[in-house]
């Protein structure tokens, strides 16, 4: 342990941790409290936690994205395109693979460590001080709420890890949210019990909150918007097609796409739009109409200067997240990596294999 010193704000006063954590120490506290805490009480934790940390999450513009599966390609995907309309972008992902930086990115680049162990010393102090028994989930969470607001984020769009109504990141009152499908994780799960489960993710929904929905069953979308409706949030028309991305991937992630360009345009021609200015490059907001003909100037400027489509965009773009349906094949033998964890989840993944295959046929 590292015995020096740093002091946390707390009001008008400050908090003397007992001890100052390194970047490995971090990681152990981390790795030994995912399971502290009741979850019913997550958010009135979170509630005192942001309070003593500036109320950073009132603050905030964000995006919510709750399902069973597509999470962190559907906030990959809105990240590129809100990056393209110029806005500052925070994206916070669960899980991570590999480090949990990894879960706080600024414009899809990863937290550096040394903002990452500052943060996480600052708000495991700060618990410690309100005698708050906080987990791995709260206190991540909250440091990516601080980093986005430090850097100036324009919106965060932030993953939520389990459920909706208990989630630390529910401390926020998104002005988007999404459900991207809500499905079984395992065969023996009933429909009512995946009712339910969709029941509790719409408790990210609040009274003003717009939400768009990738989920395919009828019974699941009249939940939605039933509950949507008592809850005082404004209901967007689900998706219904799947965005244009290249060969495999239209396929398999198309959705994601397509619900990413939902939630950018929702956030873009509904909240930004009083505030903020978008050029005629913009793939999503909404252009005012021109009076009369255009001028010869403008139609030749406009044979000159083409405007990139969203069809386009999507053509050119394709899933840089490590271990979200990665291929290797560089060289041999070819690895596909992807962190499905569900039956709906194994499912896409072996369509996967078989649409590469018909590309290329794999042997083995």
């Amino acid at each position: 342990m590292n015995n020096s010193k740093t002091t946390v704000k707390k009001g008008a006063s400050t908090v003397a941790p007992s001890a100052v954590r390194t970047y490995n120490e971090v990681v152990a506290w981390l790795d030994a409290h995912w399971a502290v805490g009741e979850k019913e009480t997550t958010i009135a934790r979170m509630q005192k936690l942001d309070e003593a940390l500036g109320s950073v999450a009132k603050k905030l513009k964000t995006i919510l994205v709750a399902g069973t599966n597509g999470k962190s390609l559907t906030i990959h995907f809105a990240t590129q395109l809100l990056q393209h309309e110029g806005l500052n972008v925070g994206s916070y992902y669960a899980p991570h693979l590999v480090t949990y930086n990894e879960r706080i990115a600024l414009n899809d680049t990863s937290i550096p460590n040394k903002a990452f162990t500052d943060l996480a010393n600052m708000v495991i102090s700060m618990a410690e001080s309100l005698g708050l028994e906080v987990n791995s989930s709260e206190v991540l969470a909250m440091m990516a709420l601080l980093y986005f607001h430090e850097q100036k984020a324009d919106v965060a769009i932030l993953e939520v890890r389990e459920g909706g109504l208990y989630d630390a990141v529910n401390v926020c009152d998104a002005q988007v949210v999404t459900i991207t499908r809500a499905t079984a994780s395992n065969t023996e799960m009933s429909d009512e019990a995946v009712i339910d489960l969709a029941k509790e993710m719409m408790g990210i929904v609040k009274k003003g909150t717009w939400i768009v929905s990738g989920d395919q069953s009828k019974a699941h979308l009249h939940v939605m918007e039933t509950m949507t409706a008592e809850q005082g949030g404004q209901w967007a028309m689900p998706i219904r097609k799947l965005a244009a991305l290249v060969y495999p991937f239209e396929q398999l992630h198309g959705r994601c796409a397509a619900l990413a360009e939902r939630i950018a345009q929702l956030f873009i021609n509904h909240v930004l739009a009083k505030e903020t200015s978008f050029g005629d490059d913009s793939l999503l907001a909404k252009q005012k109409g021109q009076r009369g003909r255009p001028t010869l100037e403008a139609k030749r400027h406009a044979e000159l200067n083409p405007k990139k489509t969203i069809e386009q965009f999507w053509k050119e773009v394709v899933s840089t997240l490590p271990g979200r349906f990665q291929l290797l094949n560089k060289e041999k033998p070819t690895l596909l990596l992807d962190n499905a964890n569900n039956i709906d989840a194994f499912n896409n993944l072996l369509l996967g294999i078989r649409l590469l295959h018909y590309q290329r046929p794999l042997k083995g």
